[in-house]
């Protein structure tokens, strides 16, 4: 038998790895806890402690990256509105006020500058982007913050901190334009991939088929509608809109059938190193996508093996797979798309073989994987899935193997239609009624009442606690020892009792203001609504409702709150009277004095001063008596500024 790829068991560096990651964020990333770890290396060296030595290393290892790839949150105060930026688009993605762009700032005014990541907002769709523009801008930066308003909301900042985002920015009206696109290999690819894509929204294929081979195909998932996203996740089948290993073995499949004339002349080897870079390429169109990342590695080492005539242990080209990926990207062990992808094919190594009743190689056995593998797959993600999408589809034990073989083969044939040019005919028209067919059974099979569990909420000690059984589970097949059952029991018992002892019960009506660089909001918890009162236009509630559901899911969902109502002059209900611009709680009363306050003596708790006031400040203090007095993010600096001199002139405490 041939040696294996590699002696060293891989999961044990991995996990130390992550735990320096870790550490480096939730601990500290000051210098002197590395000289401590390296003081603990030296110790373990000199004491000849070698089982320790390397695990403290990778370790070390895991703490180091992360504090290098730690975004540089001060550079802001560098930055400027009046000067002119240039910067190579990385992503851009429509929304509904806009675009978010991901780019890297690389000059001020014409001179080079260290690359600055950033994320901007652009407010209007008139002008498109794409991956690989250079574009010029003028725009007003913002620091990236990780303090939220609410408890449980989503922290959007935090995530592209993780990301190794610096700045966020938005871009001032008509200062953007596009000046050209990046060249070299990379420019290259990034237009070849638009070229396809455009090709496949131009050809005869049905919009729909369009939009899903070019997020199967090339990760671009912004044509996709909402209602086929949520479809696919009711059912399970969300693993197929992203790209993951399924993808990548379909590429290395067309791939030797595009090489085999090489085997002929007895070029096998070459026809295998060909393969590996040509999905290096893929990787670097697909903007290195962690699942894809993963995929062509583990693919890279089951090929080389085959070259160097080695024996391949998949369980540790897997790991080999994650240390890489997190050695270069450490942060990525936050990314959801990594945690579900490493979870995922770990679950189908450790179940898909020992869930399988049958005889390896014979007919039976391949029958039943179709049920064992995505069984597998979701018993391992199921933990992760539940706490970041606070959802399980019970149905996927049959949606997954009947839609999953479906789907695959849609795919290599968009693949294959792509590659000839994607020809009018009968084969457009088989595979548009073919994937017509399927997602509308997808669509059928996501209206049945029950397939989707929603509101799961857990902790993530459950979640570690979850992942653990999963090597126990496949331990007890394996080994039949009661022990291992044992432990399994334990584990239930252990998550019941973290989540028993978490549940927290929360007030009936409960306010937080929000001061936003765009208006103020005041969110209040109103039994099982939520109640908005904002300064925005009538035109941007729409967009604000729909911006609260999104960002504040979890608050709503962990205090069973059904609906988001918006309101900007009135409201009545049993906790909250609102009569533009007083503000009446059970616990305080607050006034938002706009462009249309007229001063009043009503005295209050709070006073909020906003964009469009023109009065005397201090008059307008003095009649009301606040407590506290806040200035709204809208309201004009140089106002601001005045208004607070005036008001602790006059005595006024100003927060």
């Amino acid at each position: 038998m041939n040696p294996p790829f590699s002696y060293i068991p891989l999961l044990p560096p991995l996990l130390a790895v992550v735990a320096g990651v870790l550490l480096c964020d939730y601990v500290t990333s000051e210098m002197w806890f590395g000289f401590v770890l390296l003081a603990f290396v030296c110790i373990f060296f000199a004491k000849r402690l070698r089982p320790f030595l390397p695990v403290i290393g990778a370790v070390l290892l895991g703490w180091v990256v992360a504090v290098m790839a730690r975004p540089d949150l001060e550079v802001v105060k560098l930055l400027d509105n009046r000067s002119v930026y240039t910067a190579e688009v990385k992503s851009a993605t429509e929304t509904d006020y806009g675009y978010r762009i991901f780019a890297d700032i690389y000059a001020q005014d014409g001179n080079k500058i260290n690359t600055i990541q950033s994320v901007l907002y652009i407010k209007s769709l008139e002008q498109p982007f794409s991956s690989g523009d250079i574009i010029d801008f003028k725009a007003d930066f913002d620091s990236l913050d990780t303090k939220t308003d609410l408890p449980d909301e989503l922290n959007i900042d935090e995530n592209y901190i993780r990301q190794g985002f610096d700045v966020k920015a938005y871009p001032l009206e008509d200062s953007i334009r596009v000046t050209g696109s990046v060249g070299g290999l990379k420019g290259w690819l990034y237009d070849i991939k638009t070229a396809a894509i455009d090709r496949l929204v131009f050809s005869d294929l049905s919009e729909d088929l369009a939009a899903f081979l070019a997020a199967t195909i090339f990760g671009d998932t912004s044509l996709l509608h909402a209602d086929m996203r949520q479809a696919f996740s009711k059912t399970g089948l969300a693993h197929v809109l992203a790209l993951s290993g399924m993808h990548v073995a379909i590429i290395i499949l067309a791939l030797y059938i595009i090489l085999f004339p090489l085997s002929l002349f007895r070029k096998h080897n070459l026809r295998i190193i060909i393969t590996i870079i040509l999905l290096w390429i893929y990787v670097v169109m697909t903007m290195f996508s962690p699942s894809v990342t993963r995929a062509v590695i583990m693919a890279t080492f089951v090929l080389m093996a085959y070259v160097l005539y080695r024996q391949n242990v998949a369980f540790n080209s897997l790991c080999g797979a994650a240390l890489l990926i997190i050695v270069f990207s450490p942060y990525s062990i936050y990314n959801i798309g990594f945690q579900l992808s490493f979870a995922a094919v770990a679950g189908i190594l450790l179940l898909s073989v020992r869930l399988n009743p049958f005889r390896m190689g014979t007919l039976r056995y391949k029958f039943a994987a179709i049920f064992t593998l995505p069984v597998s797959a979701v018993l391992a993600t199921a933990p992760l899935m539940i706490y970041h999408f606070h959802q399980f589809p019970l149905i996927f034990i049959l949606t997954a193997p009947l839609f999953t073989p479906i789907l695959t083969f849609i795919i290599s044939a968009g693949m294959f239609l792509l590659m000839i040019g994607l020809p009018s005919g009968f084969m457009t028209d088989a595979i548009n009624w073919c994937y017509s067919f399927t997602t509308e059974m997808i669509h059928f099979s996501a209206d049945f009442p029950g397939v989707n569990v929603t509101g799961l909420y857990i902790s993530g000690i459950s979640v570690i606690l979850l992942l653990l059984a999963v090597p126990l589970l496949a331990a007890l097949i394996e080994y039949r020892k009661v022990v291992f059952g044992y432990a399994l029991v334990a584990i239930g018992f252990a998550v019941t009792a973290v989540e028993y002892f978490s549940v927290l019960d929360y007030p009936e009506c409960e306010h937080y203001v929000l001061l936003k660089r765009d208006a103020t909001n005041i969110i209040i918890k109103d039994g099982c609504e939520m109640q908005v009162i904002t300064t925005h236009k009538q035109t941007e509630l729409q967009a604000l409702k729909e911006e609260c559901e999104f960002r504040y899911a979890d608050y709503l969902g962990k205090r069973k709150m059904t609906a988001v109502n918006v309101v900007t002059d009135k409201l009545i209900t049993k906790n909250v009277k609102y009569y533009h611009p007083l503000l009446v709680l059970p616990d305080t009363r607050i006034i938002i004095a706009g462009a249309d306050y007229v001063i009043f003596p009503n005295n209050c708790d709070t006073l909020i001063v906003c964009n469009g006031f023109r009065k005397d400040v201090v008059t307008l203090a003095r009649s009301v008596k606040p407590k506290t007095i806040l200035f709204g993010r809208d309201l004009n600096p140089r106002l601001r500024k005045r208004y607070r001199a005036e008001l602790e002139a006059a005595g006024f405490k100003v927060e």
